[in-house]
């Protein structure tokens, strides 16, 4: 399968603090890519390159072949829910529309109706067509989360990339968000960023390990060492309350 996503040796400094340093990383088509690291570790850095919101201080970043900023609709992007404004008076039906709005559109949009068709598809098939005269402040996590990937579907993207899905949602709502993504994966390539590293390492079909500098990028297997360069101290894996590895115990100096 061919490369969608194409980083270069890419390095981002802000100032004289390199948040990314000489980054390479390719994501072939219909991959789903999992981000993990520290806090502070470049990871939605990253995502901001990727979405052509940043430019790099350095190296080249390719998404399908153009320029990021340039791939159009064939992009798209969910962020986390706690950090989307649910007190904006807005249902869910206006949201999911928001992803069929033109890059350039003014501040009246009129949706067609293969606009509002397409939002009704997407809110059908994320289950929350039933919600859709529901304000988003009445939604629960998961149902906030559903709602913005919908807006991300109605795009008709070819990459989605998500910024911490599951963040502050009970296990029965990641289980769902985990499932809605791995019947998405189907046809859509997937990136996301993520520190629930036990759920992730088990549904993603691979892995890179992100502290600054890539520290791995391959199959989802976690080992001590890359956990260890990763995130610069021992850590222990936990996947379902369970613990899968359990990594030394940490060091005094």
């Amino acid at each position: 399968m061919q490369n969608v996503i194409e980083i270069s040796n890419v390095s981002v400094y802000f100032e004289n603090v390199c948040a990314l340093s000489d980054i390479s990383l390719q994501v072939k088509e219909k991959d789903f890519l999992g981000i993990i690291g520290p806090n502070g570790g470049g990871k939605s850095t990253l995502l901001k390159v990727i979405l052509g919101l940043l430019n790099p201080s350095a190296g080249e970043v390719r998404i399908l072949g153009l320029p990021p900023g340039k791939a159009g609709g064939k992009l798209a992007y969910v962020p986390q829910f706690s950090k989307f404004n649910r007190q904006f008076p807005i249902n869910v039906r206006d949201v999911a529309l928001m992803g069929c709005l033109p890059r350039k559109s003014g501040f009246f949009h009129h949706y067609s109706s293969e606009d509002v068709q397409v939002a009704r598809e997407v809110m059908q098939q994320l289950d929350i067509y039933e919600l859709r005269d529901r304000q988003i402040g009445q939604l629960s996590g998961g149902q906030m989360q559903r709602v913005l990937i919908a807006r991300a579907l109605a795009l008709k993207p070819e990459i989605i990339l998500l910024d911490e899905p599951t963040a502050s949602l009970d296990s029965r709502s990641k289980s769902q968000i985990y499932a809605i993504l791995k019947e998405l994966n189907k046809a859509i390539t997937i990136v996301m960023v993520s520190h629930d590293m036990g759920v992730i390492s088990s549904h993603i079909k691979s892995l890179a390990c992100l502290n600054t500098s890539l520290h791995y990028h391959g199959e989802p297997e976690l080992s001590s060492e890359v956990l260890g360069q990763t995130y610069g101290c021992p850590v222990e894996l936990i996947a379902h309350g369970i613990p899968h590895r359990v990594v030394g115990e940490h060091l005094e100096d």
